[in-house]
């Protein structure tokens, strides 16, 4: 009577050693499942990837919205590298502009139109129905020489347009560049 089943012993939780294992010996406790590559439960894999579709989805927006309308929600070009600025003396200005939104904006590689016959663009006067010989010119081949450089007065700048690469102006420039002058 003294013989005592090892299964008959308790540990010290109360339940029986040896009670775990299966009737063939093995151990019934499953073992853990490595098969997953992810410690993000099932439902957290949802979540990210659902906010990262939101995510792309609203830049993507935000993009196309600046691209293909007026609303320049994230500062992208609207067509060619080149500007119209158009200033509160009638003179207008086609180059780079940097720092548009700023209280001194910046133009560089600058260009403007000049008459035919040497007067400047404010100045154009044609009888009705008649069109003004306009010319291209570089911006500093002015009798004072000034540099390729303009700093604007964001007081006197009415408004800027982004030229369009097939545009006529933007194509005099890039003539102009080509022939080396």
């Amino acid at each position: 009577m003294d013989n005592i089943h090892i299964n008959k012993r308790l540990n010290p939780k109360g339940a029986s050693i040896g009670a775990d294992l299966a009737p063939d010996g093995g151990s019934s406790f499953s073992k853990p499942d490595n098969t997953r590559k992810s410690k993000l439960p099932i439902s957290g894999q949802k979540r990210l990837i659902v906010a990262v579709v939101i995510l792309a989805t609203v830049i993507i927006g935000l993009v196309l919205l600046s691209k293909f309308t007026k609303f320049n929600v994230l500062g992208l070009s609207q067509g060619s590298k080149y500007h119209a600025v158009f200033l509160t003396n009638g003179q207008v200005y086609f180059g780079h502009l940097k720092g548009a939104k700023s209280s001194m904006p910046i133009l560089t590689d600058i260009y403007y139109l000049r008459l035919k016959d040497g007067g400047l663009q404010q100045q154009i006067s044609q009888p009705a129905g008649q069109q003004p010989e306009l010319t291209l010119s570089k911006f500093g081949t002015e009798l004072h020489a000034p540099t390729d450089m303009m700093v604007l007065n964001r007081d006197h700048v009415l408004f800027y347009e982004y030229l369009q690469t097939d545009s006529r102006v933007v194509k005099a420039i890039i003539d102009y560049e080509a022939s080396g002058e």
